[in-house]
């Protein structure tokens, strides 16, 4: 049931229903409109204020996929365009849900800007499942003297910026900090280099993308949740400082 789960302002996404569903949240590229829930009118029609994307135009005969972001989960369902007007400046969308909300399992394909020292050290392959085992291993403590600092973070892995090279596939055993009820709170994990390129505009400055691997649970569900609440704060400045999605 909508109402069950969805509260009025979460954050809601548009997509084309071509987009494979499980991958669909972490493509901004095909992202169609980004909004906020307006009103749930009924159990198969809400209203969704559009935040930026005003001159989109969505058509009544296409399927749509929607995840909702609600603070600790995200669903997604299927809905089809049926109206559209201004208030205040700002679209409003009137959208039929046709399907049951689901679940996301793959919530770790979410991915947001987050600006965060890390620590790394490369790990040999002999010496991974070591590693693995000894969550307080490697590093110092002073974690803010690192020059090295997180892109953008997801439930699946990192992408940082590094002025030392480090090649595709390497293990790599990593310490950075995340934010809980306004706390800081250290994360140790282990991951290994799915991209590795220079920096156009900086000179020996290295793009790193990394994956998670060996990750509990527990730690990937306090990312997950730490990326839910950068997502909705950065919404809400947005929303703040414009009065509105304009």
């Amino acid at each position: 049931m909508l109402s069950e789960h969805v509260k009025k302002d979460a954050v809601v996404k548009l997509y084309p229903s071509s987009l494979e569903a499980e991958g669909a949240a972490g493509e901004e590229n095909s992202l169609l409109g980004r909004g906020r829930m307006r009103n749930i009118v009924s159990e198969s029609e809400i209203e969704i204020i559009l935040e930026e994307d005003a001159k989109k135009e969505f058509q009544k005969n296409i399927c749509y996929l929607m995840y909702i972001f609600s603070a600790q989960e995200v669903f997604l369902c299927s809905c089809y365009f049926k109206l559209s007007y201004l208030e205040k400046e700002s679209r409003v969308l009137q959208l039929e849900v046709v399907s049951p909300l689901e679940r996301v399992q793959r919530r770790m394909h979410q991915r947001v800007s987050c600006h965060s020292k890390i620590q790394y050290e490369v790990v040999p392959p002999e010496d991974l499942k070591k590693h693995l085992e000894e969550e307080n291993a490697g590093f110092g403590p002073d974690l803010a003297s690192s020059r090295d600092s997180i892109v953008d973070i997801s439930g699946g892995g990192i992408r940082f910026t590094t002025k030392k090279p480090i090649a595709v596939n390497d293990f790599l055993f990593v310490r950075f900090e995340i934010m809980e009820k306004k706390q800081p709170v250290e994360i140790k994990s282990m991951g290994q280099v799915v991209y590795s390129g220079v920096l156009r505009n900086e000179e020996k400055c290295y793009d790193i993308r990394m994956k998670f691997i060996g990750l509990s649970e527990e730690t990937r569900r306090r990312i997950i949740f730490f990326v839910f609440q950068l997502e909705r704060d950065s919404i809400n400045v947005r929303w703040q400082h414009g009065g509105g999605f304009a």
